[in-house]
């Protein structure tokens, strides 16, 4: 006579290791083995964030020395914003073009202006805009020597103004041979934006030799604090491009 329940555990002895292999073998195919796949690429997420981790540590770091030295920071600020403004300022411009040429002697005859963007390309390859410019045609009249003053006193001017281009020619209907010059002129001035990246990093260290050493030299330019009812007539630049005579 059969024991049947010796063959009752034998078989269940039997179908319940082979039930747990199926299973196991199931969860492998279909859970374990597609996730292994995915593992290198969890690897570069954690190390990415990792890595964001240690630099936003730095930036926080960075942050609060800057915190640390406020009256510091906002003294050259606002010494830094007056050679690379943050808005065209286009009539304090051209009245501290014209004053400086004045100063070197010189005899304006020409002025006239024109706003345009320009763009820099990013780490990505991207278009990004990087900032504006005024660019400013200047004419004047004079001696290679007051011409020399002009481009020295320009360099040592508060407001960053870069030459792009210069012409002359002898003006031959003066005894004194006075050079006929055209200056093309470029100001760029910064392009703000409200938006804040978390992640940019801060290179600012303004406890560094380069950037004390920068701001001796931004300390030492000549800043132009012009007066409103010194400024060059604007309304009048916009409507013809051009203002002749300058203000005196």
């Amino acid at each position: 006579m059969i024991d049947t329940n010796k063959a009752k555990d034998t078989l269940i002895n039997f179908l319940v290791p082979l039930v747990a292999l199926l299973v196991s073998a199931a969860m492998g195919l279909f859970i374990i083995f597609p996730a292994s796949q995915n593992i290198p690429q969890l690897q570069s997420q954690v190390k990415q964030k990792a890595t964001l981790n240690v630099q936003l540590e730095k930036k926080l770091e960075k942050l609060n020395t800057l915190l640390d030295f406020k009256d510091i920071v906002d003294e050259n600020s606002a010494i830094a914003e007056k050679v690379l403004v943050s808005k065209s300022a286009v009539p304090e411009l051209l009245t501290q073009i014209d004053m400086i040429s004045k100063e070197s002697g010189l005899e304006v005859t020409k002025l006239s202006y024109s706003l345009s963007d320009v763009s820099g390309k990013s780490g990505d390859d991207k278009d990004a805009k990087a900032y504006d410019s005024v660019a400013v045609t200047l004419g004047v009249r004079g001696t290679f020597g007051q011409l020399k003053t002009f481009l020295k006193n320009l360099e040592n001017s508060g407001r960053l103004v870069m030459v792009d281009t210069l012409r002359y020619n002898v003006d031959t209907t003066a005894k004194s041979s006075l050079l006929e010059v055209l200056v093309v002129l470029n100001s760029p001035y910064l392009s703000v934006s409200s938006g804040a990246v978390t992640d940019d990093v801060i290179n600012l260290d303004i406890t560094g030799s380069d950037f004390l050493s920068l701001m001796d030299t931004v300390k030492g330019l000549k800043i132009y604090n012009i007066s409103p009812d010194k400024l060059i007539d604007v309304k009048a630049i916009e409507e013809t491009t051009e203002a002749t005579p300058a203000a005196q």
